[in-house]
């Protein structure tokens, strides 16, 4: 990416959109341009899990306006992500194939540790000192905690607790008392007792607020306890006085207090509520409010796309280290991978981003082992599917998770466990490729395979093996014509042109 290119970052959040254009200048990024709606998706979204047909159609009518602001813009220079709600919503392929009409670019929908880990990338960038951090994100659905140091985290969770899901919780006759929100806090403080231990033990020097929630707070305590526009710490003592004032008004729509917002009035009480049990808990003193986070550590991560592949890289290097994986071997299969590639792509379509997870997943297919040789590709997929992995965004590991869990014996997975962003036919060419490249490296013996010709036609791949050499492989032949069998019935024929 040039210097000069302007760059998007869109957070659909569970409370607000919110769009934010850049460009980088000199090594920094200026900010060119906000946008914000409330759009509280979190609302939506109903007793089975499903975002409600107005809740889509709110979110629409928002991603209508930032489109006409993303007019124009390269495809490599727009990231757009969802967070809390869309993820845990059951019906989340129909909104994004919906949002997709609308608005022409991928939509990553990021896992919790992930919006952590970029929501830290936010801060990082902007707040330069050398202390150990404790930034905290409370959003509309989630709240996330990550304790890092410079540019380097060292504990990330995401929380199921937000201003708008505990709004409906404990608010939602708009009644505040005592009860309500004592029953909020102690939610929030059975949320974050699991967490409790760790976060305790890093040692961290100061304590940031990002968010809206934060932003609110830190306005009333401005505004309303200390007259002072200037004064940038929250401490539990504030917040107290704040849930006090509020409890007096006894009805959300009676809530009067100066630097609090008209938006922010319906969400107030949950958001003081998580805060006061997060400074309890985690004993934090005084809390800075910082206006960056999800959007900005986006926009980082866009400056240089080959960073964010190498981001990728870095993370599967790590996460194989640490499981022992046998680099040899994944060497071994990431040759034959681009063999086949070369050859495929003249006959097949398989897009690049969905290779380069074919090639990720060379390298941790095995990660299985560590539990047992047994069930191996079901013990790896466990294991993928339940990690951090920095750069990469839900629909990314699942493929991942997906081409390991399938990477031999029967194929167990159907359309639907695909995002929109991918098509059923090209992970399935992928796939095959993936089987193919393990089948033909199973012996872990560099050059074992004497292939004549390979041809892959649009629903079949002919192989065709050095004669003398095939007819003295009876394993090979067998392996063959089983794998022939497993993937004929996803419509894709295996034949050996020897006989």
């Amino acid at each position: 990416m040039k210097s000069t290119a302007t760059i998007a970052a869109l957070d659909i959040g569970s409370n607000s959109f919110q769009l934010i254009v850049a460009r980088q200048i000199s090594g920094r990024l200026e900010i060119l341009h906000k946008e914000k709606l409330k759009v509280h998706l979190a609302e939506g979204l109903d007793a089975a899990g499903n975002l409600s047909d107005d809740a889509i159609v709110r979110a629409e009518t928002a991603l209508k306006e930032f489109a006409t602001t993303l007019q124009g813009f390269n495809a490599n220079h727009v990231k757009i992500v969802a967070t809390y709600t869309v993820r845990k919503a059951k019906n989340k392929y129909h909104f994004i194939q919906r949002a997709k009409k609308i608005i022409p670019f991928n939509i990553d929908v990021i896992s919790g540790l992930e919006e952590a880990r970029l929501i830290y990338q936010g801060v990082a960038n902007y707040r330069v000192d050398n202390d150990t951090r404790l930034v905290i994100d409370i959003g509309g659905g989630s709240t996330e905690f990550i304790v890092g140091k410079g540019p380097n985290t060292h504990q990330l969770a995401s929380r199921s607790m937000g201003c708008v899901t505990f709004q409906q919780m404990f608010f939602a006759d708009n009644t505040i008392s005592h009860d309500s929100f004592n029953r909020a806090i102690v939610a929030a403080s059975q949320e974050i007792e699991p967490i409790l231990n760790a976060y305790q033990n890093t040692n961290w020097q100061c304590a940031i607020g990002t968010s809206g929630s934060f932003k609110a707070i830190l306005s009333i305590v401005q505004h309303t306890l200390i007259n002072d526009s200037e004064h940038e710490q929250i401490t539990l003592s504030d917040l107290n006085v704040i849930k006090h004032k509020l409890i007096s008004f006894g009805d959300i729509e009676y809530i009067e207090l100066p630097g609090l917002s008209e938006e922010r009035k319906g969400i107030i009480c949950s958001a003081v509520a998580i805060a006061i049990a997060c400074f309890e808990l985690l004993n934090i003193k005084s809390l800075s409010y910082c206006d960056f986070s999800l959007r900005e550590g986006v926009l980082h991560e866009l400056i240089d796309c080959s960073d964010n592949h190498n981001l990728k890289q870095q993370s599967i290097d790590n996460f194989a280290q640490r499981f022992d994986c046998d680099k040899s071997q994944s060497s071994r299969v990431k040759a034959m991978l681009t063999w086949l590639f070369e050859h495929a792509n003249k006959g097949w379509n398989v897009n690049s981003q969905l290779q380069r997870i074919v090639f990720f997943a060379a390298d941790v297919y095995e990660v299985g082992l560590s539990i047992s040789s047994s069930n191996i590709r079901k013990h790896s997929a466990y294991i993928i599917a339940n990690s951090l992995l920095p750069g990469f965004s839900q629909e990314e590991q699942q493929l991942l998770t997906l081409l390991v869990r399938n990477h031999r014996k029967k194929l167990k997975f159907e359309s639907e466990q695909l995002e929109s962003n991918t098509d059923f036919k090209e992970f399935m060419q992928a796939i095959s490729i993936f089987r193919l490249a393990l089948l033909f490296t199973q012996k872990r013996q560099c050059d074992f395979v004497k292939i004549d010709q390979i041809r892959f036609l649009e629903h079949s791949i002919d192989v065709t093996f050095e004669q003398n050499w095939w007819q003295e492989q009876p394993l090979l032949q067998a392996d063959f014509e089983k794998e022939a069998m497993l993937l004929e019935p996803h419509g894709i024929n295996l034949n050996c042109l020897n006989r």
